[in-house]
């Protein structure tokens, strides 16, 4: 009943767009007028959006190996069609925005997720009111954030999306206030958690998933002998917990404010870390063919937050930094995240010859009590012990021909994994509204288990359409 609840919604936004009134003389494809009942124009329909098909190929040393062998599937190659459309409707003090974005993974399995964002927003003397399915970014870093704390992750394509389109909307109340000149307080209530969406297979599930639904397998088939449970353990419907709750409500707070060239700002976030603690339990410890029991949870913690930006000499400088204080205060629960801390710090400067731009972000991430993490069942255990990982992120930009073609080189490396993504591109953008992209992505490190190296391959190239209306 939910998933026919939820389809049917995007069905009914679009409904409502299609009778908004018009009269076939005033309408034109991206700006509707609105009337109220004297005739009036009370505010303006948008409709814009792009179409977009991209297809991509897999390079990695196993797809050359399979290169020619019809039964291999690590040679693949994919297509991506997709389509965005946007509405906005702007009157005197209330805005409406609706996005669906449609692909044919979620026509064909997730209709409920067309609808990518909708809410409104009100505008009150001194403040503003927002709520829907809103996405929210937090924090001063670019398209890298550690204190960006309320929306979740789609990592079903891993890192390659940009950030805004790998966040997941998610159902928020937020109230905008403007105390002083320049500062704003946002108070942010979620009703409802949605946690970060994890593939279980397909190239760019990551290990831990892909261990996770073996022994999701190995339970139905232990408790059951008819398989077709497990459907429902890899749609997660058995697998993880209801987070549609009261009980997985979440608040924040953040205020921010200028002071001279320096912006900065503090928040404050009581919720759920977004990705699940697991605990397996087995009949014989040393068989994982035995496993009789699998609980999938998502971690209270209480989050703090500073930030700040500011220009200096010619650099854009940014920084962020958090601190999660989690329920295992003592870090001894194998089955509760412990504690952490994460910092970012960052610049970018144009570069005095060509376009060039250099954009340059250092990351570092710290488990804390991470004495206390002995048993290889930890949530947090990692098997060389590095529980402070350190991560360079580095992009080159520039534009030729009046930015008919801006060339892109992105880098990241994790100096304690040794592991490394290299990613080139290239846009070519004749018109305004048409552009076409060729990228690749390619991934390793020397061991095949890392965050990074784990999609060693996966490696790709990708050449992509888009035409914008």
């Amino acid at each position: 009943m939910k998933r026919i609840f939820t389809a049917v919604v995007p069905v009914c936004i679009l409904a409502f767009v299609l009778i908004v009134p018009v009269s076939a003389d005033d309408f034109s494809f991206d700006e509707i007028e609105g009337f109220d009942e004297e005739g009036a124009v009370t505010g303006a329909l948008e409709i814009d959006g792009e179409l977009i098909f991209r297809t991509r190929a897999y390079v990695s040393e196993k797809a050359l190996e399979d290169a020619g062998d019809l039964s291999a599937e690590g040679d693949s190659l994919e297509a991506l069609p997709g389509a965005r459309i946007n509405f906005s409707y702007a009157a005197e003090k209330a805005d409406i925005f609706v996005n669906l974005y449609a692909d044919r993974a979620k026509l064909a399995e997730h209709p409920e997720k067309l609808l990518d964002e909708a809410w409104f927003r009100y505008y009150g003397k001194g403040y503003e009111l927002e709520a829907g399915l809103m996405k929210v970014v937090w924090g001063k870093g670019d398209q890298l954030h550690v204190v960006d704390f309320l929306n979740a992750d789609d990592l079903s394509d891993a890192v390659n999306p940009d950030y805004l389109d790998r966040r997941l909307a998610t159902p928020m109340i937020k109230l905008n206030l403007y105390p002083g000149e320049r500062g704003k307080l946002e108070i942010v209530f979620l009703p409802t958690l949605r946690a970060d969406e994890i593939p279980l297979e397909g190239p760019w599930a990551p290990g831990d998933a892909q261990a996770l639904a073996g022994y999701a397998e190995t339970l139905v088939d232990n408790l059951d002998p008819d398989p077709s449970g497990l459907a429902d353990f890899l749609d997660g419907d058995a697998l993880y917990p209801d987070t549609d709750t009261l009980d997985y409500s979440q608040a924040a707070l953040r205020y921010t404010d200028t002071v001279g060239a320096l912006d900065w700002g503090v928040s404050y976030y009581y919720g759920f870390l977004k990705q699940p603690s697991v605990k397996v339990s087995f009949v014989d410890p040393l068989d994982p063919a035995t496993v009789n029991g699998l609980k999938l949870s998502y971690d209270r913690v209480n989050a703090f937050g500073l930030e700040a930006g500011a220009v200096f000499g010619g650099f854009n400088m940014r920084g962020e930094s958090a601190l999660y204080l989690s329920e295992d205060a003592d870090g001894d629960d194998p089955y509760v995240h412990n504690s952490r801390m994460s910092c970012l710090a960052g610049f970018d400067r144009d570069l005095p010859f060509s376009n060039m731009n250099i954009n340059l972000q250092y990351t570092g991430n710290l488990v804390l009590d991470d004495r206390e993490i002995v048993r290889s069942d930890d949530v947090d255990y990692d098997p060389d012990g590095r529980y402070f990982r350190q991560r360079l992120i580095l992009k080159l930009t520039d534009s030729w021909d009046h930015e008919m073609l801006k060339p892109e080189l992105k880098g990241i490396y994790t100096f304690e994994d040794r592991d490394y993504l290299i990613a080139p591109g290239i846009v070519f953008k004749p018109a305004d509204n048409f552009e076409v992209e060729l990228q690749a992505g390619f991934y390793g490190g020397e061991e095949d288990y890392t965050d990074l190296a784990q999609y060693d391959d996966a490696d790709y190239v990708e050449l992509g359409f888009t035409c914008a209306f």
